[in-house]
């Protein structure tokens, strides 16, 4: 996966140096910046659409992790996949951070972070093969508002931030972000994650 989204990078750098003349007037870093804007979506749509397959798909007969116990507590192949998906993911990103961005804005930092305790926490969780992988793939649907927040990004490098298409945009991350980083995972944590923790001890 590390593989994958290098060779995106890739792929997208030629594609903007050969059609987008802001970005070929861009400098190194905000070069990095701006295709890490432009994977970091390819990788939400992928978390997304794992985690709501994992959650009410993979089990067939209407069963889903939120009506069966067996659902919830039994990784697949996908959840596995998404796993090391999004690792792949957070190591390329965290690599394109630290030596091609190479800014180190508080905000870089808080990335940086981010990636790592979620590496360490979902590679954790494979070493148990248990409920946590299942769960684990769950809190990906919070990346629902990832897409959204790239796309403001993208819009204010292009000096459209004052457009229409700014407008519905952020009231689209807004719902996202209110629906899937808070409501979601406030209700699945309470709800599903720290009761099957502490049925554990």
């Amino acid at each position: 996966m590390m593989a994958f989204y290098s060779f995106l990078h890739l792929i997208l750098h030629g594609l903007n140096i050969w059609l987008n003349k802001r970005y070929q007037k861009l400098s190194r870093q905000k070069q990095g910046e701006y295709r890490a804007n432009l994977v970091s979506p390819i990788h939400s749509i992928i978390s997304v659409g794992a985690a709501y397959l994992t959650m009410f798909e993979v089990c067939g007969g209407g069963q889903t992790v939120f009506n069966n116990d067996h659902c919830l507590d039994t990784p697949r192949y996908l959840h596995i996949w998404a796993l090391v998906n999004t690792c792949g993911y957070f190591v390329t990103d965290t690599l394109c951070i630290i030596f091609i961005i190479a800014t180190f804005t508080t905000l870089d930092k808080q990335m940086i972070g981010h990636h790592v305790i979620s590496i360490v926490t979902f590679v954790g969780t494979l070493a148990f093969m248990n409920w946590t992988v299942v769960f684990g793939v769950m809190l990906l649907f919070v990346e629902v508002s990832t897409t959204y927040i790239s796309i403001r990004w993208i819009l204010y490098t292009h000096k459209q931030h004052r457009t229409t298409c700014h407008t519905i945009n952020a009231i689209i991350v807004f719902l996202t972000f209110l629906m899937g980083r808070l409501v979601f995972q406030i209700g699945i944590l309470f709800g599903y994650g720290y009761p099957k923790l502490i049925d554990m001890f």
